[in-house]
């Protein structure tokens, strides 16, 4: 199945805070990432955060990138 994606901008005077975490497997390295975009979709911040061990289940890494996301 294929599924379209798009990101769409913030109303005016507004930004948007985007987040994601993944593992690669089941107890294994992870990572987090966020992205910060205004009301004309340009980028105002990125980051992405390596994480050495982490499960699927456990959804840490996400809560984490979006804690210094809104902390930005």
């Amino acid at each position: 199945m294929i599924v379209s994606v798009v990101w769409k901008t913030p109303k005016e005077n507004w930004v948007k805070l985007n987040c994601d975490g993944s593992t690669l497997g089941n107890l294994g390295p992870a990572g987090a990432r966020c992205v910060l975009g205004d009301a004309i979709g340009d980028l105002i911040f990125a980051m992405a955060c390596p994480i050495p061990f982490a499960s699927n289940l456990i959804i840490w890494q996400e809560f984490l990138v979006a804690f210094y996301g809104l902390r930005l």
